[in-house]
């Protein structure tokens, strides 16, 4: 557990169990790749959706990270849903820190999700003062396990599409 986590609450292993409960019952990872300038930049994204918004709040103050937004559902007969998010990267560290080893349902989703994780770090390290963006085989792996984590009626077309994104590179 690294040492920003500690710092979160007193009562850390607790509550990561709690989230990491949260998150496999209503929760999920998402990559987005998106457009800067001339480069391409993934985007991991951790939500929960929930019908107690209050539960998100609690999440936000006990983590001090992440956003609760309303979130538009149709899966819930009507009732109002709240998505609580986090998408910074050293948020999303943080969050991977506190329920690794944790999750049952979507463990092989985590181990996905550290692997992108894992090429941006390195990404990160090898760009040091130079400002270039991922290589396409980067992009490429990045895209293929973002695939692998959507349902095929999820992969939708243009930028959702890795196909897509080979042609403008």
């Amino acid at each position: 557990m690294s040492s920003q986590t500690k710092q979160i609450a007193p009562d850390v292993d607790n509550f990561s169990w709690y989230l990491a409960g949260l998150i496999d019952g209503e929760g999920s990872f998402i990559i987005y790749v998106v457009k800067n300038k001339k480069n391409f930049s993934p985007v991991i994204r951790i939500k929960i959706t929930s019908t107690n918004q209050d539960a998100l709040f609690k999440i936000k103050a006990v983590l001090g990270i992440g956003n609760v937004y309303p979130y538009n559902s149709k899966a819930n007969s009507g009732l109002p849903a709240y998505g609580w998010y986090a998408s910074s990267f050293q948020d999303v560290k943080t969050i991977i820190d506190l329920i690794d080893g944790k999750l049952i349902i979507k463990f092989s989703e985590l181990e996905k999700i550290k692997k992108v994780i894992e090429i941006i770090d390195k990404k990160r390290l090898e760009r040091g003062i130079r400002k270039q963006g991922f290589t396409k085989d980067q992009l490429v792996q990045i895209l293929e396990i973002r695939d692998s984590l959507r349902m095929p009626s999820q992969r939708g077309k243009g930028y959702h599409n890795k196909e897509y994104f080979l042609q403008q590179m």
